[in-house]
């Protein structure tokens, strides 16, 4: 119950996450809903498609923001030096931790159809490849987003917020890559949801689909700022509890 749940908050956001990026992207009337409708239809024509179209579109995700990190390094540092009170700072580490048993969550229905897929060797690579790549770029965005950690601090979405300072070149580097990620994000939560449905294939994808877009409806805001910590935290736990079990299955 707590996977469906972390599953459709997580659908739900990058489903509305998805409809802004095209909005951002096509300037048009409807074409928020526009993009949602597409990325709802897209999801249900991949079903039978395997992980290859994620693969895919991961292929494209990299270097976007690799190169969208890259050019806000070259943006000029704010003003100032970040000022952290220990007290912010030890509530955003409880905050990052979270936010890392939500994401580490999201990914697991995704590793463990890998896991399955391959032998021994190869899953301890994959595994190992995707902690790197993930490391690196969080690293990169870090690098970039506290130099203007000021002006940006209570921003939903910084990236986009500090893209406007690179004109065309960035504002379009932005809308790709935020909408790769959306969509990478929203693939893997729904595919998940909907291996985990009763009723099989066209009717679990069809019913994951559905309570995604109602979740869709609610404020985005609130969805990443209080429902994502929340479901991270437990999550967060059921980790914990797994690694303890495990431990103990090895001890003995």
């Amino acid at each position: 119950m707590l996977y469906a749940a972390l599953l459709t908050a997580v659908g739900g956001a990058m489903l509305a996450a998805t409809g802004e990026a095209a909005a951002l992207m096509a300037p048009v009337r409807f074409a928020r809903q526009g993009g949602i409708l597409l990325a709802l239809a897209g999801a249900y024509a991949l079903r039978n498609c395997g992980l290859k179209p994620l693969a895919a579109l991961g292929v494209g995700l990299v270097p976007c923001c690799a190169a969208l990190f890259a050019l806000l390094l070259r943006v000029p540092a704010a003003a100032g030096k970040p000022e952290v009170e220990l007290s912010r700072g030890t509530s955003a580490l409880v905050a990052a931790a979270c936010y890392a048993g939500l994401n580490a969550s999201l990914s697991a229905g995704v590793m463990c159809e890998v896991g399955k897929s391959g032998g021994r060797k190869e899953t301890a690579f994959s595994c190992a490849a995707a902690a790197v790549m993930i490391g690196g770029m969080l690293l990169l965005g870090n690098a970039a987003l506290m130099r203007q950690y000021g002006s940006i601090q209570r921003a939903a979405l910084p990236v986009v917020a500090l893209s406007g300072a690179l004109g065309p070149v960035g504002y379009w580097l932005c809308a790709t890559a935020m909408l790769i990620a959306v969509l990478t994000s929203y693939l893997a939560a729904v595919r998940a949801l909907a291996r985990m449905m009763p009723m099989r294939d066209k009717m679990g994808w069809l019913a994951a689909l559905a309570i995604t877009a109602l979740v869709a409806r609610l404020d985005f805001t609130t969805l990443i700022g209080y429902t994502y910590p929340a479901l991270g935290a437990m999550c967060l736990l059921c980790f914990f509890k797994i690694f303890l079990d495990r431990s103990k299955v090895i001890h003995n």
